[in-house]
């Protein structure tokens, strides 16, 4: 019995001892305060779309693959079929009239769609409706700089005060540009937005003949786009 209270009271007189050595109570280290991050930490904030057309998610990829309906040619609505085109590339589904042969093409100024016109069976390669989604890097104004720069070079000309007559009301940025070669005039246009932090453009070039018939198709090309990827 005085052998366990002698181990009691060791105990004890240790327990005290160890209390006797502290000042105060015990500090619990405190957990340093969170660094601010700098501009290099910062997410950069995604851009504000410019598109054409609806942003609808994955239900663009869910619509029918052909379907019937009417193109208003000459103040008279004319009778088509069209196809659904997915341009994975880019990111947007669209229709595509029966006589417009769309092709999918990526380089490496970025990823493109070019439609055609195919009209009584015959490709023509100067008449075209092109949509180009730049390579992440490229800036708005770079990209409209080297369209000019292109078309100049090709002896296109830019007529003054086309800009205040939009085409394309999404656009940021739009101008017109013609060409007179080989007794053809050409009309064209180039409509610049975004998707995300990426420089987007919609081209046309067609001869001024066809301004009618192919304006109107692409009217219906356009108004039909809708988009199912998220802006990058």
């Amino acid at each position: 019995m005085r052998r366990i209270l002698a181990v009691i009271l060791a105990a004890v007189l240790a327990l005290g001892l160890l209390a006797g050595c502290s000042s105060g109570p015990a500090k619990v280290p405190e957990e340093p305060a969170p660094q601010e991050e700098g501009p290099q930490g910062e997410t950069p904030p995604v851009a504000e779309n410019h598109l054409p057309g609806a942003e609808t998610g994955p239900a663009a990829l869910e619509r029918p693959e052909t379907k019937i309906d009417v193109i208003s040619l000459e103040g008279q609505e004319e009778p088509f079929s069209f196809t659904l085109l997915k341009a994975e590339n880019i990111g947007f589904t669209t229709y595509i009239p029966e006589d417009i042969i769309p092709t999918v093409v990526s380089t490496e100024e970025g990823d493109a769609v070019v439609a055609y016109t195919n009209f009584a069976g015959q490709q023509r390669d100067d008449a075209y409706l092109s949509f180009l989604l730049y390579r992440e890097g490229i800036t708005l104004e770079e990209a409209i700089a080297g369209t000019r720069e292109l078309l100049a070079a090709e002896g296109y000309e830019f007529p003054a005060g086309t800009e205040e007559h939009r085409s394309h009301p999404w656009a940021v940025e739009e101008f017109r540009f013609t060409k007179e070669d080989d007794n053809s005039n050409y009309v064209g246009r180039a409509a610049f937005g975004n998707r995300g932090n990426r420089v987007f453009r919609v081209m046309t070039h067609m001869p001024a003949e066809f301004g009618d018939g192919f304006g109107a198709r692409i009217a219906r090309i356009i108004a039909d786009m809708e988009w199912f990827t998220t802006a990058e």
